[in-house]
């Protein structure tokens, strides 16, 4: 093989890398979207179920002064006298 074919297939072979480059970059960076895109969604799913789980518990934690106990009222009262130690 001379020194003027072996310069042309590197410059076929080089073409054809860089035609595949040019397309498969465009591909690629589709996918990427559709991927960003699809875990965008996924984020915003999420955030808003903790917001409600949040809103949950806050409201489960706050608790009246008094319990109702077969439709009586019954205070709340710590243990004392030194029992619970």
């Amino acid at each position: 093989m001379s020194a003027r074919a072996a310069g042309y297939a590197a410059i076929g072979i080089s073409s054809v890398a860089v035609i595949m480059c040019v397309l498969f970059v465009p591909m690629l960076m589709a996918r990427i979207t559709a991927v960003n895109d699809r875990i965008d969604l996924s984020m915003s799913d999420f955030h808003q179920s903790t917001k409600d789980i949040n809103a949950m518990i806050r409201q489960a934690r706050v608790q009246p002064d008094t319990a109702t106990l077969f439709g009586l009222d019954r205070h709340k009262r710590q243990a004392g006298g030194g029992q619970c130690r």
